[in-house]
């Protein structure tokens, strides 16, 4: 499985590094009751996530990146639609455009390679940060929302989200110690990763190296297992976490880890970027919620409503 992101991190590394240094000034518009509704997500076997959207009236495959600053969008793919580098973006889904992105133009071939998968567009902070992203990866959907007609779920755990440079951080304890600085990776199809420093502050020995190699595109030094860990009020035991030689270069030297979408798949995660706001709701593979009986903090009470979250909708 991991053999099909071999070139996934560096790939990312490389790309992200140079991305678009313009101020976009994007605008998100919404066509009915602030919400796209439940969009359905393809989710495959090696974990990664895609949802499709039209860029500039073209249909694509997308991917989604907080901690990439500016949407990128695939060379090969805006040579099909006639996007330049410095020309305006705008990526349409039902009930929703963003519009006035300053998007990267880059090749993004090795990550197709990789992932033996077509990425048209790679959609980063500038657009994530207008909406409020209600995202069900077991219940492959995502919602789109008007923060303003958005109703947190009262059940749901609150988590501060820090901002450090092109990374969004939370706050994850690993065998009851203090809490570390760990990244959210939408693009990472592992469980857990920690950096090999922090890898050695807590004694831990990396054994054989698995098979999949790390979303940064080295190969891990090995993996460990997490005797606890806990993330947003729900301790997970037994964890296997990978240990690559390096993390991704977004977060690399800013977070202590990252936790991939063989992590957050457990969750229903809503991110709401521009208040640096994180809620999340433990989810079981019938896909109810459990935080009722497993989270001890809830969300804002002048947020709390029985009916939260937005009204179903359809998909491509």
């Amino acid at each position: 499985m991991k053999s099909t992101i071999v070139a996934c991190a560096l790939a990312l590394s490389a790309l992200f590094a140079s991305a678009a240094s313009a101020d976009p000034a994007p605008n998100a518009a919404f066509a009915w009751q602030g919400t796209t509704g439940w969009l359905p997500l393809e989710i495959r076997s090696d974990h990664h996530v895609y949802l499709k959207v039209q860029a500039n009236g073209h249909e694509a495959v997308a991917m989604l990146d907080p901690n990439t600053p500016h949407t990128v969008v695939d060379a090969a793919f805006a040579q099909t639609i006639a996007l330049k580098a410095g020309d305006a973006l705008e990526l349409g889904m039902p009930r929703l455009a963003v519009r006035g992105l300053s998007p990267a133009v880059k090749d993004l071939a090795p990550l197709k390679a990789a992932l033996h998968h077509p990425v048209g567009v790679i959609i980063g902070a500038d657009a994530l940060s207008l909406v409020v992203a209600d995202i069900d990866l077991l219940g492959h959907r995502i919602s789109l929302n008007d923060e303003s007609g958005y109703s947190f779920p009262d059940i749901a755990r609150f988590t501060r989200l820090e901002h450090d440079g092109d990374a969004w951080l939370v706050p994850v304890s690993v065998g009851g110690g203090r809490s570390a600085r760990f990244a959210l990776d939408l693009i990472a199809s592992d469980q857990v990763q920690l950096a090999p420093d922090y890898a050695r502050s807590l004694s831990l020995e990396p054994v054989a190296a698995p098979m999949l190699v790390s979303d940064d595109g080295s190969t891990p030094n090995g993996h460990v297992t997490l005797d606890q860990m806990k993330f947003a009020g729900v301790v997970q035991t037994n964890v296997v976490a990978d240990v690559p030689q390096q993390l991704r270069s977004a977060y690399a030297g800013k977070a202590q880890g990252a936790l991939g979408v063989g992590t957050l798949r457990n969750y229903r995660v809503i991110l709401d970027l521009r208040h640096e706001r994180l809620y999340s709701l433990l989810v079981d593979q019938s896909g109810m919620n459990l935080n009722i009986f497993t989270l001890l903090q809830p969300a804002t009470p002048g947020n709390a409503v029985p009916n939260f979250g937005p009204k179903a909708g359809g998909g491509f």
